[in-house]
């Protein structure tokens, strides 16, 4: 099964199973070697591509993130677009849980997307490891 058909029959089971009162997030995909084209769903996960670009100070993010489905298991029946997501050399896919953009600091204010695109405009360019 491709990442779309997959994602909708894991959705069917965890329904199935829980009745809607439990879910799961994931991010599942293809790499396509060749075309260097990453094709995926998104069901309820955080993330930002990012591109490199030769002529910036800094690489961009896309603004909001990877779109995203409904989470596995909330609705009995769910469709799961498939995006693909090209991978030029240097570019990056990071992938996180809503755990990290929603962390709240000692006053409250939410680290955000804002956050997270500083997090990464400060690793560009460091190894993966780095990065996370």
């Amino acid at each position: 099964l491709g990442p779309g058909p997959l994602a909708a029959a894991l959705n069917d089971d965890v329904f199935a199973s829980t009745g809607g009162q439990r879910y799961a997030t994931l991010v599942y995909g293809e790499l396509h070697v060749g075309t260097r084209a990453l094709r995926l769903i998104n069901a309820g996960h955080g993330g930002v591509h990012v591109t490199p670009d030769e002529h910036a100070p800094t690489d961009t993010a896309a603004a909001a993130g990877l779109p995203t489905g409904p989470a596995l298991g909330l609705f009995a029946r769910a469709a799961f677009d498939e995006q693909e997501v090209p991978l030029a050399p240097g570019s990056r896919l990071v992938l996180f849980t809503d755990g990290v953009n929603e962390a709240l600091d000692a006053a409250g204010a939410e680290f955000g997307m804002a956050g997270v695109d500083a997090v990464l405009r400060a690793q560009r360019g460091q190894p993966a490891a780095a990065q996370a």
